[in-house]
C-alpha cells in the first residue's frame, strides 16, 4: 500500500514538472485497455470468494443455505429474467404434464401402472444437459442469452425443485413409508 502510494505521488511530481517524457499518455492508453468488468469478475471476484471460502465453516453455512442462494438468484439474475424463468417453469410443466402425464393417466391401466404413475412421470421429468447444449448451440445473440437463461432457471428449478422433492412424492403418491423393502 505504501509503495504504490509512493509511485503514485513519484508519478504526478514527474508530470508536474514536466519530466514524464509522455509516461501520462502510456499510463491513460493503458487504464483504457483494461476491460475492467473482466478484470472485476473473473479475477477480483473469484480471488475474495477463494479468500472467503478459506474460512467458512460448512456445518454452520447450512443454517443459511436458503437465504443464501435467494440472495445468489436475486443478484444474478435481473427479475424481468426471473419472472419469464418462472413463467418458463410453468410452460415447461405444462408441456410435460400435457404430453406424459395425461397420455399415462389415461393409459395408465393397460401399461399396467400403479394409480398415480402420471403425477411421478410429470414431476419426475429432469432436464438437464441436452436442454443447456441445446442452448447454447444457437447463434451468438440477444436471443440466445435469453434463451440460455430461460433454460437455466428451468434446469435448475428441475434439478433443486423436482429433484429434491421426487422421494417425497413416490411416497405420498405410492404410500411407501421410506423404508427400503427386501427383495
Amino acid at each position: 500500500m505504501v509503495v504504490a502510494l509512493v509511485l503514485s505521488l513519484a508519478i504526478v511530481l514527474l508530470h508536474d514538472f514536466a519530466l514524464d517524457q509522455g509516461l501520462w499518455a502510456y499510463e491513460a492508453a493503458f487504464i483504457r485497455s483494461i476491460d475492467f468488468s473482466a478484470v472485476l469478475m473473473q479475477g477480483m471476484l473469484s480471488l475474495l470468494l477463494f479468500a472467503g471460502a478459506l474460512h467458512i465453516d460448512l456445518k454452520e453455512l447450512r443454517v443459511y443455505a436458503w437465504a443464501v442462494a435467494a440472495l445468489v438468484v436475486v443478484i444474478a439474475f435481473p427479475t424481468r429474467v426471473l419472472l419469464a424463468g418462472l413463467a418458463a417453469i410453468v410452460v415447461t410443466l405444462l408441456a410435460r404434464w400435457l404430453t406424459v402425464g395425461v397420455p399415462m393417466g389415461a393409459a395408465g391401466k393397460w401399461f399396467g401402472l400403479p394409480a398415480g404413475s402420471s403425477r411421478v412421470l410429470t414431476w419426475g421429468g429432469l432436464r438437464g444437459g441436452i436442454s443447456v447444449a441445446l442452448a447454447l448451440s444457437l447463434p451468438a445473440g440477444p436471443a440466445r442469452d435469453t434463451v440460455l437463461a430461460l433454460t437455466y432457471c428451468v434446469v435448475v428449478f428441475s434439478i433443486l425443485a423436482q429433484g429434491l422433492t421426487m422421494g417425497r412424492l413416490v411416497r405420498r403418491v405410492f404410500g411407501i413409508d421410506g423404508r427400503l423393502q427386501a427383495p
